[in-house]
């Protein structure tokens, strides 16, 4: 996120990156679950977050690159390139940082959260293209 009270609020939401345990805003919500249960939904809310960074990512390269006024199937492909290329480099990334790896499914899942950007896009120009007469 960045800045420190930014980083400190990830902290209490999404727990720290390295698997320091799953956040205190989990175990105060589920007072009762186990800590592999809570490690386990603390797990899935990141690969969700990181699915959801690259569908916003997507949406504002898509945004950046659109010269036309109508959905661009180029703008569209080179904006899920783009945010491929960039998942790619944060993993590669990862595998400098101790305590930290590459992993094919992260970055499968990033790309799936650009795609689905593209997709969502693609679909609201279906919706507001008028028809033809």
């Amino acid at each position: 996120m960045g800045g420190r009270h930014l980083d400190a609020l990830e902290r209490l939401v999404l727990g720290r990156a390295d698997g320091g345990g799953p956040p205190p805003l989990l175990s105060t919500l589920f007072p009762h679950a186990t800590p592999g249960q809570l490690d386990a939904v603390h797990q899935g809310l990141r690969k969700l977050a990181h699915f959801a960074e690259y569908l916003i990512l997507s949406v504002l390269l898509y945004r950046a690159l659109d010269v036309e006024r109508r959905w661009s199937l180029r703008a569209a492909v080179l904006a899920l390139v783009l945010a491929g290329l960039y998942a790619g480099s944060d993993e590669l990334h990862q595998w400098f940082v101790p305590g930290r790896g590459a992993r094919l499914n992260d970055w499968l899942i990033d790309v799936s959260g650009a795609a689905a950007g593209q997709g969502l896009l693609a679909a609201r120009a279906q919706r507001v293209r008028p028809r033809p007469a």
